[in-house]
C-alpha cells in the first residue's frame, strides 16, 4: 500500500539548537482578514526541524532570520519529562532538501551601541550647498 508523509515549509529560523544534528526552530505565519470587522490577524507556528549530516554551507548560512525552504516528513516521538509522558512533534529534512533563500537583513547602519553618534550638521549656503 501507498503511503504518504511530505511536509513543505517556507519560513524564518528562529533559533539554532545544535549542529550534529543539525536542530532548529523554523517559524511560518499565516494571516487573513475577518470577514465581520474586516480586521488583518495573524498567527505564527514554530516547527521544529532536524537535518541529519548537514553540510557546511548549510552550517553557514543558516542563522537566525534567515528565511529557508525545506521539505521533509513529520515524526511523532513518545518520551518522559519530570515523570510525566509526553509526545513531541519534529520535521526530519534530508540536507538536499533545506535551502536558505535569503540571508536576515543586515541591522540598520548606525554607531554601535555603546558610543554616541554625533551627526554632521548639514552643509550651508556659504559653503556651496543649499
Amino acid at each position: 500500500m501507498f503511503s504518504i508523509n511530505d511536509v513543505r515549509l517556507m519560513g524564518y529560523v528562529g533559533t539554532v539548537d545544535s549542529v550534529a544534528p543539525l536542530k532548529f526552530q523554523l517559524a511560518t505565519t499565516r494571516t487573513w482578514r475577518e470577514r465581520d470587522s474586516g480586521d488583518v490577524k495573524s498567527e505564527t507556528e514554530w516547527h521544529r526541524i532536524t537535518v541529519w549530516r548537514p553540510p557546511a554551507p548549510l552550517l553557514q548560512r543558516l542563522v537566525k532570520g534567515a528565511r529557508v525552504y525545506l521539505e521533509g516528513r513529520l515524526h511523532y516521538s513518545k518520551f518522559e519529562a519530570g515523570g510525566q509522558k509526553r509526545t513531541g512533534t519534529e520535521i526530519i529534512a534530508p540536507a538536499n532538501r533545506v535551502e536558505v533563500l535569503a540571508a536576515p537583513p543586515d541591522p540598520e547602519p548606525g554607531p554601535p551601541p555603546d558610543q554616541t553618534w554625533n551627526a554632521r550638521p548639514p552643509k550651508d549656503a556659504e559653503d556651496g550647498y543649499a
